[in-house]
């Protein structure tokens, strides 16, 4: 998961995803699940990182519809809400 909105930095803020079937155990709130191309991911909330954006593939979709399941994991990682 990435955004362009730093478009003119040379660095992104990226969480990981990997597909849900890799990941079976994994923390509910913290790693929510989405829908990408008729596949299933989790979103590695506690893994956002910054990267440098030469070190990033173009985007292959979007999880935008799912933004507030995100933004909930997002608060309850800073904040605990």
């Amino acid at each position: 998961m990435q955004s362009d909105l730093l478009a003119g930095s040379r660095s992104r803020l990226v969480a990981p995803m990997a597909p849900r079937v890799a990941l079976p155990q994994a923390p509910g709130r913290l790693t929510p699940a989405v829908h990408l191309e008729d596949s299933e991911y989790l979103v590695l909330v506690p893994s956002l990182a910054s990267l440098p954006e030469r070190d990033l593939g173009s985007p292959v979709g979007s999880v935008a519809l799912q933004r507030q399941l995100l933004l909930a994991a997002v608060d309850y990682l800073f904040f605990g809400v």
